[in-house]
C-alpha cells in the first residue's frame, strides 16, 4: 500500500516521501520473511540515488544522517557492491580531516 513508483512512502497518505526502512533487517534476522525480497531491493536501489557525500538522509523531512540506520539499511543489500555503496559515505566521513577546535577554525 505504501508503494510509490521506485520506493515506498514514509507514510501511506504522503506521496513523494520516503524513509529508510532499516527495521526490515529484523524480518531477515528473525526469519519471518513477512516482506518479499523485492521490497528491500527496491529500497536499496532508491537509497543509492539519494546518498550524500557523508551518508543517506534519514527521510524526506530530515537531511541528517543516521549511521546506525544506514548500516542496518545496508544489510538489506543482496550483493556486496550495493552493500559497499551504502556504507562508503560513512567511511568517507570518518576519513575526511575536519578542523579541530584548537586550530582556531571552529
Amino acid at each position: 500500500m505504501a508503494k510509490d513508483n521506485d520506493h515506498y512512502r514514509l507514510s501511506f497518505d504522503k506521496a513523494n516521501t520516503w524513509s529508510q526502512k532499516y527495521n526490515l533487517v529484523w524480518d531477515n534476522i528473525l526469519d519471518f520473511h513477512l516482506f518479499p525480497a523485492e521490497v528491500a531491493d527496491r529500497e536499496i536501489a532508491f537509497y543509492k540515488t539519494h546518498l550524500n557525500r557523508f551518508g543517506l538522509p534519514l527521510d524526506t523531512a530530515h537531511p541528517i544522517q543516521n549511521w546506525i540506520g544506514q548500516l542496518w539499511s545496508a544489510t538489506l543489500a543482496r550483493n556486496p557492491a550495493d552493500f559497499q555503496t551504502m556504507i562508503h559515505p560513512i567511511f568517507e566521513f570518518l576519513n575526511t580531516p575536519r578542523p579541530r577546535a584548537h586550530d582556531g577554525l571552529v
